[in-house]
């Protein structure tokens, strides 16, 4: 059913009260009985319900109608506020009555019309008209009352007025035969609506009354009424259309203009509103930010040199807002002067625009005086001049990153130093850490045993051992917590404790005797699962610890605790490995060869571990068991596990050994772990064993070799009376089964023996092993166990073996092992040895012969003269330290050293040592260093300085031979009753398997390399000879390719004594002795002229004597010599003699002793003699001019 849509609102209200009274009748009816008959009808009841029904339609339409209009309603006003109040907004959705004031305008019109009768119009764009003026009837009663002319007055309004310019105005007959005059109103760029003028005649013309007639007719105007319309319709002229219509124009454009600035001005409104509104809320934002973030933020005006600090820049420096004015000079009074003059140096570069931008990391000072590492970051604004008005920038604290990049340095660091260094000394490196990055002096790390009631004291930081307190080896290492002070607050509280007030605390329990007073402590736990399984402390800085110290030092804790670990288990497996008797290897069995190998290969088989590894595996195995060897990889890299198999390897002088192999299935990679057992011993016992089998079982009794029988019928063990003595039993102690006797095997073993058992028995295959049993009193013996199946019908019946004890034996076979191996190596090394000096003598004298006779040829070069001369002078030293060696290792042998205890200062000798190898270390590029550095404080000890001399020149030559670039490092640490010399280099290092050995006399010879490097190879064995002496020891630690540490160690009675003022020679030796005469007394031509050549420039006059004689007479007959040179051998009288004679007549003579023997003892007989002091040939002129100085001063 269609409702009704001419229904009015009257209408159906009316309507909707009837429906709602007759919907209570029915109610009322249909609650009575359903027997009892109602009023109404069923046409009644259907007619009402259509009714119903139609009343609903009609009030649901009208509201989604009414809806919808206020929906469009509500759009349209949007749009029009849109494009009066946004930028963006249509100017299109505007209507002409949406901008202007149409009563003010109503207004301006009708004082107008009102002056000068000129009737006018304002209609928008559509046609609609919003002003109008001075009507007349024509228009009001006529043309406007009539559809048809209507649409001309319409056509006329909007059509012909199209294209009008702004400012302009158009004048047109319409169709009602009117003139209208129309001037455009434009509102930006939008025609909105007109100005008119109009339905006027002009005074010279005379309207045409019959077309006017006609239109009356035509439209049904009543003509005489029209007539006298339009007989009243106004006449101007066209001067005062035209005056008139400027006016109009101007009104136009002022409405245009006024509506334009009306809305932009709305606009500009709206967009300040908007503004204001987005920088409220950038606002709040920037202000939220700042309340959050912990950056600071500054902004600096350089014109008035105002400048403001946030909150959280203050808060970087520990200041609330009003703590820290916001002044210039705080930021110059907190940052650390080292970093002021570049940040204000980068600064005024950005200002100047010679930087792009301020970016620098520099420390400022916190209120509770520490230095705080601040990230800067700044950028300059600058005026339309180019000229910086304003610096904003940001800080960013930066020291928590600073320090987790120190502790990542430090963990670095540490891990290297953990490689060569003891667990011990890990800790202590830990606790210098700590200590320098806490600013403490004290620092300790132990263990927490775990029962979590006793301490293991492990270690003190160095600054601790050295001035808090002594850690003495009979200290008790074990102690309980119970009995500890405060600094276990921590373990019983589980957490890091502070007590910055150490002294005020209650239950404190005083300190050990000797230990420094405790100011304030930190301690931290470190926890692993539910145990505490350490602690470090830190004690007495400066300042109050707080959360940061807490964290540094639970940081280093926690790592060194995990170092410590990994170092344990480093250590383990090093000892594991390198201590197996057995081989043990790891293959890469795609590649064929050995990547790792420990020194047991070196043993067995003679290679070195380089060796081992450099050539394919192939190439070590024996001809005849290359194929089964084969065989046995390539079931490994199929995937099979191949637990054990025999073959023979090729030894390193030619032999070979027998070795048994367990392996590991190969990895991933390919890689197989394998251990191998030298079992050559066995397979020779094995063959005699086969080769005389029956000779043994009738010598059985003789031998004591006990048998055993296995009845696999009945599963019953035999054993001989002999077996049992072996086990250390009885019949009647011990019933023999299988399982029982297995038992007596040592555990590792019990595998080995039940496998060759089950084989035996499965395969028929019998045994011969050599295996440790523990007896039933508890000796362990090596036994040798065979067996030999006996078949039936092809199945086996019994095993029969024998049992034997070969303990004994096997003690023989290694000592005569041990002992052929001792001779041949001796004897080997001997050989090695004198074929070396045969080589280091042969060597040096070829070069000097050689060079020699190079320099008699003619026309050299004065560089070819100084090039020969250098290499004569080279292999002279090194033919002198051959030479000089071979004597010392002989005085050593023979027992003829003489140990001289003398006051000797360490820091003069550690000087003249660098001085003297400087420039050889700075020819090879290398760097030559004293650690600790000389200090003005000398410190002298009682040894032998001339074996102390002669074991750091031997350390410190080798260091620079056999170091190519990089560093030496010569010093020295006092320790409780002796002194540990040092000397580190960063050299080509020490294989592992030479370091023990390389002290041995003859040893060098007998390296790979050592055509490489010359020497005699005596050094170090001196050095090992001298320490002895001087009751200390010798240590080397070295890594290949990296270098190597020797230390030595003498005993001491340590005490101060003032340094002794450096005398420069070469500036002050030449005005001592340029007035001086001097008397060579040399039988030696050679050495004579040697003597005068070097120092011919250095004395006012030099004479030569032949022998002692001679210098006795040239003595007494020239006084005026002032120093004599005396060599001791000479034919006709020797210097011991002739010095004696001379001083018998001149005891102020200087006589100085030279020779070229440089015996023990040789020295003293000089002095004995007479003589001032002594020289060893070859006279070094540095050494000789020193010897001088000494005797004058």
């Amino acid at each position: 059913m269609k409702h009704n849509s001419s229904l009015t609102k009257e209408e159906l209200l009316i309507k909707i009260n009837q429906l709602e009274s007759k919907v209570s009748e029915l109610e009322e009816s249909l609650a009575t009985s359903s027997q009892k008959k109602t009023k109404y009808s069923a046409i009644e009841i259907n007619q009402f319900i259509d009714t119903e029904l139609q009343l609903t339609n009609c009030v649901i339409n009208e509201k989604n109608e009414a809806q919808e209009a206020l929906k469009q309603s509500e759009a349209t006003i949007q749009n029009k506020l849109k494009a009066i109040t946004e930028y963006k907004g249509d100017m299109g959705m505007l209507e002409l009555s949406d901008i202007i004031d149409v009563e003010v305008l109503q207004s301006i019109m009708n004082d107008f019309y009102q002056l000068t009768g000129m009737l006018g119009a304002v209609l928008d764009i559509s046609g609609k008209v919003l002003v109008a003026v001075g009507w007349q009837d024509i228009c009001t009663k006529f043309h406007r009352c009539n559809k048809e002319t209507l649409k001309n007055c319409i056509e006329s309004d909007t059509k012909l007025t199209k294209g009008v310019p702004e400012g302009t105005f158009k004048a047109y007959r319409c169709k009602n035969n009117m003139w209208d005059i129309v001037t455009p109103i434009i509102i930006g760029e939008k025609h909105v609506g007109n100005v008119f003028m109009g339905q006027y005649f002009l005074q010279d013309e005379e309207p045409d009354i019959d077309f006017f007639k006609e239109q009356a007719k035509k439209y049904g105007f009543n003509e005489k009424e029209y007539i006298t319309a339009l007989n009243k319709a106004p006449r101007f002229s066209k001067e005062a259309v035209n005056a008139g219509m400027k006016f109009y124009s101007k009104l136009a454009k002022l409405i245009s203009n006024l509506s334009y600035s009306t809305i932009q001005q709305s606009r500009l409104l709206t967009e300040q509103k908007l503004s204001e509104k987005q920088l409220q809320e950038s606002k709040e934002r920037f202000e939220l930010a700042m309340a959050v973030t912990k950056d600071g933020i500054f902004d600096w005006n350089l014109e008035t040199n105002e400048i403001y600090y946030s909150p959280g820049w203050k808060s970087i420096l520990g200041y609330t807002d009003d703590e820290l004015p916001n002044d210039f000079s705080i930021w110059e009074k907190l940052t650390n002067p080292k970093d002021v003059e570049r940040s204000w140096e980068m600064l005024q570069e950005v200002i100047d625009k010679q930087g792009n931008r301020f970016e620098i990391k520099f420390q400022m000072k916190h209120k509770n005086g520490h230095w705080v590492d601040v990230h800067s970051r700044a950028e300059a604004v600058f005026n339309d001049k180019g000229k910086a008005i304003r610096m904003v920038g940001t800080h960013v604290d930066i020291s928590e990153r600073k320090l987790e990049e120190k502790i990542l340095d430090i963990e670095l660091k540490l891990f290297e130093y953990a490689v060569n260094h003891s667990e011990e000394e890990l800790l202590q490196k830990f606790l210098d850490e700590a200590e320098e990055l806490t600013k403490s002096t004290i620092g300790f790390y132990h263990y927490i045993e775990e029962d979590q009631e006793s301490i293991s004291l492990q270690t003190w930081s160095s600054n601790t051992i050295n001035t808090m307190c002594n850690k003495s080896p009979d200290v008790n290492h074990h102690y309980p917590i119970s009995k500890a002070g405060v600094w276990v607050d921590c373990i019983k509280e589980r957490k890091p404790v502070i007590h910055n007030d150490y002294v005020n605390l209650t239950h404190k329990k005083g300190l050990p005797e000797g230990h420094a007073p405790v100011i304030r402590e930190l301690v931290v736990p470190v926890i692993r699962g539910n145990q505490i399984v350490a602690v470090l402390g830190v004690g007495n800085k400066k300042t109050d610890y707080n959360e940061s110290d807490i964290k540094i030092a639970q940081r280093l804790a926690d790592l060194a605790w995990e170092t410590a670990l990994r170092k344990q288990a480093e250590e383990k497996l090093k000892n594991t490995f390198d201590i197996s008797p057995s081989i043990i290897a790891k293959a890469n069995i795609k590649t064929g060869y050995f990547v790792d190998v420990n020194q047991a290969v070196t043993r067995i088989l003679g290679y070195s571990i380089e060796e081992f590894k450099s050539k394919p595996l192939i190439e070590f195995i024996y001809p005849d068991d290359i194929q089964q060897t084969a065989d046995q990889v390539i079931e490994q890299m199929n995937g099979n596990k191949t637990s054990f198999f025999e073959n023979r390897y090729l030894c390193k002088d030619g032999s070979y050994k027998w070795l048994a192999w367990h392996s590991t299935k190969a990895d991933k990679h390919g890689i197989v772990t394998a251990i191998a057992s030298d079992i050559t011993g066995y397979k020779k016992v094995q063959l005699k064993h086969n080769q005389s089998a029956k000779l043994l079982e009738a010598s059985q009794s003789i031998a004591k070799v006990g048998g055993w029988e296995l009845d696999l019928s009945n599963n019953k063990l035999f054993w001989t009376a002999e077996t049992y003595r072996i086990h250390d039993t009885s019949p009647e102690e011990f019933t023999c089964t299988v399982d029982d006797a297995i038992k007596f095997y040592l555990p590792e073993y019990q595998v080995i023996i039940s496998e060759a058992v089950h084989t035996a028995i499965e395969k028929g295959k019998g045994f011969d092993l050599e295996l440790l049993v523990k007896t039933n009193k508890g000796r362990i013996i090596n036994i040798r166990a065979t067996a030999e199946v006996t078949l039936w019908n092809g199945k086996p019946l019994k095993l029969t073996g024998i049992f034997q004890d070969i303990t004994e034996q096997k003690k023989t076979e290694e000592k005569l092992t041990i002992a052929l191996e001792k001779a041949l190596e001796s004897d080997r090394l001997k050989s090695a040895f004198l074929s070396n000096m045969s080589h280091e003598i042969r060597t040096p004298m070829n070069g000097i012969l050689g060079f020699i006779n190079l320099l008699n040829k003619p026309n050299l070069s004065q560089s070819q003269i100084s090039e020969y001369s250098a290499i004569i002078n080279k292999s002279g030293d090194r033919l002198l330290n051959t030479i000089n060696d071979i004597i010392d290792i002989s005085k050593i042998e023979a027992g003829e050293v003489i140990i001289s205890i003398a006051e000797t200062p360490i820091n003069t000798l550690i000087e003249e040592l660098y001085t003297f190898f400087l420039p050889e270390a700075r020819r090879k590029g290398l760097t030559l260093k004293l650690e600790p550095s000389i200090s003005k404080e000398n410190l002298s000890i009682n040894t032998d300085s001339h074996k102390l001399h002669g074991i750091l020149t031997n350390l410190i030559k080798n260091a620079i031979k056999y170091t190519n670039e990089g560093s030496i490092t010569l010093g020295y640490i006092f320790k409780q009753n002796f002194i540990e010399f040092f000397v580190k280099d960063s050299g080509i290092g020490i294989p592992k398997n030479r370091l023990q050995a390389i002290f041995n006399r003859f040893e060098q010879a007998d390296i790979e390399d050592a055509n490489v490097f010359e020497g005699s190879g005596l050094g170090l064995a001196i050095s090992k000879a001298y320490t002895n002496m001087l009751g200390g020891e010798i240590s080397v630690e070295s890594t290949e390719g990296i270098g190597s540490t020797f230390k030595f160690t003498v005993l001491h009675n340590k005490k101060n004594i003032e340094m002794e003022k450096q005398f420069d020679y070469t500036e002050n030796i030449t005005s001592k002795i340029e007035h001086l005469n001097l008397l060579i007394v040399e039988d030696d031509v050679v050495s004579s002229y040697f003597l005068e050549t070097i120092l011919e420039d250095d004395f006012k006059k030099i004479n030569t004597v032949e022998n002692g004689v001679e210098a006795i007479e040239y003595c007494k007959n020239n006084q005026e010599i002032d120093l004599v040179l005396m060599d001791i051998k000479m034919p006709v009288m020797n210097g011991y003699d002739a010095t004696k004679e001379i001083r018998k007549f001149n005891k102020d003579l200087l006589i100085i002793a030279q020779t070229a023997y440089a015996m023990q003892g040789d020295k003293e007989k000089a002095i004995e003699a007479g003589c001032n002091d002594y020289i060893v040939k070859p006279i070094n002129k540095e050494l000789l001019l020193e010897t001088i100085h000494k005797i004058l001063e």
